[in-house]
């Protein structure tokens, strides 16, 4: 049984879970986060299980957190916050230290990236302003003069733009340094520090629990705020604060997120971006047929959302049939990607067996490989997915597939698997999360490289050729 005041820690795929002391309301408070399923065990005692999330819940003085199996510390989520790998910010950017914990991680990055900014003055924008003054300001709204105030001539209703610090960078802003303030555990220091950078934006919104943020658009103008509005963002996001300011005790605060949606994102994202050479792209949640729909010809029909990298690529999808197939974006990247392949059914589709692939890369018209971004959480899910890539390399007919999942230790190295009775060859492709954006993002370089030095299989290389063909003409 573990005491009061003590912080648990658990791994994500803990099943068993443990026994601590909480009042009924914490009860209840710590089964609303999400992150913890909260069992009656006898009186005043309470069974915590994680329930498949990662994140960490503070009460008061109480602390509990479940930490990813993928050898990832909680403070070093982040860079997979944004999917997108151009809005990972850097290690050098973070302020914070490894014997930190998570709140005081946030805090420490956060102040790291906006005193700086905010030191070499606020950002200003022009903003519409609806007001009734005594005198004429901008222009003035006749219908709603004559509604507010029939037959007077003061106040006027005008309608004026200024020129303020209240825009919507600066209101993120604002909100992230307010809110930051509440976290619990923070030393007395980080508080000051944070409290003397909200001064500085006295003047400006500031929005509340529940409230949907303003939007803001990178340019030229803002671009020195660029990384603290991101982070802002995953904070304002990600954390849940639930704050009465006048007493600690009931000061509630919850970081929760998903590890498999987190890591297969950031994987396809990665691989997009280092596929980009021109009659190349990487199919998203492409489907495949393991039997043949016409009674002859190809067995093998493929389709799925496009991602970068458009070119004469696209006949392999438009060749054949294509199934409806989700598109796998987030909707913050939605807008990156291409829409799926319009389905032309012959009404057979639903009777096919088919397979999702994931990930197929495709060059000239041909399929090279398969990918498959998988967050295991047990020995049968990294068998399952082994069979899945298996039986895509069949209906795509490749030899090429890559299983990349998260490693779970230092130094884990690439191991390829050679299917007996086939030329198939499947790699686990191991990434180590803990190395940060920059070593994440060159192991995943290097799978693509690997990829990209593949040459079609024979079945596929007519394919090729007639995309060839129909590019030059």
């Amino acid at each position: 049984m573990i005491a009061a005041q003590t912080t648990v820690e658990f791994d994500e795929f803990d099943r068993k879970g443990r026994v601590v002391e909480l009042t009924g309301a914490e009860a209840v408070a710590l089964a609303g986060t999400g992150l913890l399923e909260v069992l009656p065990a006898r009186t005043g005692r309470w069974r915590i299980i994680p329930n498949g999330h990662v994140g960490a819940v503070r009460i008061g003085t109480r602390s509990v957190s479940v930490l990813p199996h993928a050898n990832l510390g909680l403070s070093d989520l982040f860079f997979l916050l944004d999917y997108a790998p151009s809005g990972a910010f850097q290690n050098t950017s973070i302020g914070a230290s490894e014997t930190d914990d998570l709140w005081t991680s946030m805090a420490r990055s956060f102040i790291a990236l906006a005193e700086p900014e905010l030191a070499r003055g606020l950002m200003r924008g022009y903003k519409r302003v609806d007001d009734a003054l005594s005198t004429v300001r901008g222009r003035i709204r006749i219908s709603d003069q004559i509604r507010r105030h029939p037959g007077m001539t003061i106040p006027l209703e005008v309608t004026y733009s200024e020129f303020t610090p209240d825009i919507p960078e600066n209101q993120i802003l604002h909100t992230a340094l307010y809110r930051l303030q509440f976290l619990p555990g923070l030393p007395d220091a980080l508080r000051r520090q944070l409290a003397q950078l909200e001064f500085r934006l006295a003047d400006v919104q500031i929005f509340g629990h529940g409230q949907k943020l303003p939007e803001w658009t990178p340019s030229r103008i803002n671009a020195r705020f660029h990384d603290a509005l991101v982070l802002a963002e995953r904070i304002l996001n990600n954390v849940w604060l639930d704050v009465d300011p006048l007493s600690e005790s009931s000061t509630l605060a919850a970081f929760v997120t998903e590890m498999p949606d987190l890591f297969e994102s950031y994987v396809a994202d990665i691989l997009s971006e280092s596929m980009t050479a021109k009659g190349e792209e990487l199919l998203r949640d492409s489907v495949v047929y393991l039997e043949d729909s016409s009674g002859g010809g190809e067995s093998s029909r493929h389709s799925g959302s496009r991602s970068r990298g458009a070119g004469a690529g696209g006949a392999a999808a438009a060749a054949a049939a294509p199934a409806a197939a989700p598109p796998s974006a987030t909707p913050s990247r939605a807008a990156a990607q291409d829409e799926p392949e319009p389905r032309h059914s012959n009404g057979r589709e639903a009777d096919l067996i088919s397979v999702p692939t994931g990930l197929v890369y495709v060059r000239d018209g041909a399929p090279i490989a398969t990918f498959a971004p998988a967050y295991p959480t047990t020995a049968d899910g990294e068998l399952d997915s082994h069979f899945r890539l298996l039986a895509a390399c069949t209906a795509l007919g490749v030899n090429h597939a890559f299983l990349v999942y998260p490693a779970d230790r230092r130094g884990a190295a690439p191991r390829p698997r050679r299917i007996v009775h086939t030329d198939i060859s499947i790699v686990e492709y191991p990434i180590d999360l803990a190395e940060g954006p920059e070593g994440a993002r060159s192991a995943l370089a290097e799978l693509a490289r690997m990829a990209r030095n593949l040459k079609p299989t024979p079945a596929n290389r007519g394919k090729s050729k007639r995309a060839r063909q129909r590019k030059n003409t």
